[in-house]
């Protein structure tokens, strides 16, 4: 009936439409019991990604420096200024007992502290 995020989570939707081609993410995310009239829907910092758009991380041609994404200090559902959903792995790779890309996760470290991020990133914590 609903999900909601509790104690300043980290609560993300993510969400494919595969007839438009576009990604969307959101953080702190709230959907309160089932309809949309009686019940609030919330969130924060939302970004939508456009599948069919080349952001400067081509695998082939590797990442493009003069191309940064969707801009610096632009931000993401995660802060970091990238897409969550293509560096998860789904319930088919673990089956499989193969992942064959890279995943990603956040790790404290001094620049984050120092409120500093590093390309690709275009965007940090609290920046």
């Amino acid at each position: 009936n609903g999900y909601e995020c509790t104690n300043d989570g980290d609560c993300h939707l993510l969400v494919i439409d595969r007839e438009r081609k576009m990604l969307f993410e959101q953080w702190r995310t709230n959907i309160i019991g089932g309809g949309a009239q009686d019940n609030p829907y919330n969130g924060g910092c939302a970004a939508g990604w456009d599948l069919t758009k080349d952001y400067g991380w081509n695998k082939v041609k590797g990442y493009d420096y003069t191309n940064p994404g969707r801009g610096v200090d632009c931000t993401s559902s995660d802060a970091g200024g990238l897409p969550v959903t293509p560096l998860l792995f789904t319930p088919e790779e673990l089956d499989a007992g193969v992942i064959n890309h890279a995943l990603r996760f956040v790790l404290p470290n001094n620049n984050i502290r120092a409120k500093k991020f590093v390309f690709p990133i275009t965007h940090g914590t609290q920046t």
